[in-house]
């Protein structure tokens, strides 16, 4: 190997990353933030991190506060798709509003099926439960023939423990 060939080689190695370790109580915050009820993560916040529940409760005046506002541009980009207010707010607007539109297509989607079902009651696994008639002539009828069977109540046999030989 030449000296030109050792430096490729030790370029090449320099130019990998190395790998990132992650931290157990990022895994746990996301765990947190996705499965618990926002009410309750709220109050968890608070115990665990007052300046990130304050930050929490400051964006949540500010929206109270501006809430007009916040309406007005909100109905004024969807009357006139054309307005621009600035990069940062169209862009997002688009996406909070294409979110919104197949969140509502999701629940009319959900309506209908619900209806269908609610008509359709057939498709149930079992049945309605309440509907248990039996008829007495299927069951006097053989299951392997078409000859009926007459059961006789009373005449049971019993066994003695010598017919059963033991060996």
């Amino acid at each position: 190997m030449s000296t030109e060939d050792l430096d490729i080689d030790s370029n090449e190695n320099t130019n990998i990353l190395p790998l990132e370790t992650t931290d157990n109580s990022e895994i746990d915050q996301l765990t947190l933030s996705m499965f618990m009820n926002k009410d309750k993560y709220r109050k968890y916040i608070a115990q665990t991190d007052p300046m990130k529940n304050e930050i929490n409760l400051q964006a949540i005046e500010d929206n109270k506060k501006y809430k007009k506002a916040i309406l007005d541009l909100t109905a004024r980009m969807i009357d006139s798709p054309n307005v621009q207010i600035s990069n940062d707010v169209d862009q997002i607007f688009i996406t909070y509003s294409k979110v919104l539109v197949q969140y509502l297509q999701i629940k009319e989607r959900e309506h209908t099926l619900n209806d269908y079902n609610c008509d359709n009651n057939e498709d149930m696994l079992f049945g309605t439960m309440e509907n248990n008639t039996f008829d007495t002539e299927r069951q006097t009828q053989s299951l392997w023939g078409k000859e009926r069977v007459i059961k006789h109540g009373g005449n049971i046999s019993f066994y003695d423990k010598s017919l059963f030989n033991t060996r």
